[in-house]
């Protein structure tokens, strides 16, 4: 009798584990399809994003012209001093950068020149000119020329037009008594734009560059 107690028990104990195996079974069938559909909506909104990022993202013949148009106009006034260490407003920087975020035309004539320098500066700094990877081959050959010549091979032709282009800008930049700034001063304002893991002493990278700007070819 009390073998057969303990029979009718362990059964209705073994009916219970199977009812609530079940029950496990079907939440878990449950929570993986409320898994999936979480996953579908996120890979929809992650594609949906990365369109609108692709659309409004700056491309490089788009930063390579902003920097032409933006160097023009600069050049066709008259020198100013402390070229590139007076801010605008973040505001009208903002509205701005609005713009050539979402490929509006720009009133190159109209900007202030401080507006102007800051633009040159945040397309430096968004366009990532100079990748991570190739910062430590200029640190490591900042004062040879062959070395900074070979680093500047390995940038994408792209790139390096743009990089090439803005240099010898801010070479001529050096050069003009008005603007009193040197290659030394430029390179300490354009290093943190133009290095992404900038470090005390990169800005003697930036002033070498502006220095042979026309003989990287």
């Amino acid at each position: 009798m009390e073998l057969s107690d303990e029979y009718t028990q362990l059964i209705v104990k073994a009916k219970i584990l199977n009812k609530q195996n079940t029950c496990l079974l079907k939440l878990n069938k449950e929570l993986i399809e409320i898994n999936n559909e979480n996953l579908e909506e996120e890979k929809d909104t992650f594609e949906e994003l990365t369109e609108q990022n692709s659309n409004n993202s700056i491309s490089d013949s788009q930063i390579h012209q902003t920097l032409k148009n933006a160097f023009e106009e600069l050049f066709s006034r008259p020198p100013t001093n402390q070229l590139f260490l007076t801010s605008p407003q973040n505001q009208q920087l903002n509205i701005l950068l609005q713009q050539l975020n979402t490929h509006q035309q720009i009133p190159f004539k109209t900007l202030r020149t401080d507006l102007l320098c800051s633009l040159i500066k945040n397309c430096c700094k968004m366009s990532a000119l100079i990748p991570i990877s190739l910062e430590n081959g200029f640190r490591m050959n900042k004062n040879k020329y062959t070395g900074t010549a070979f680093v500047l091979s390995q940038l994408q032709e792209k790139e390096r037009e743009t990089l090439t282009h803005l240099l010898k800008n801010l070479n001529r930049i050096s050069l003009i008594p008005g603007y009193q700034m040197s290659a030394l001063n430029l390179g300490i304002v354009f290093a943190p734009n133009l290095l992404q893991n900038y470090q005390m002493g990169d800005e003697k990278i930036i002033k070498f560059l502006i220095e042979f700007a026309y003989e990287f070819e």
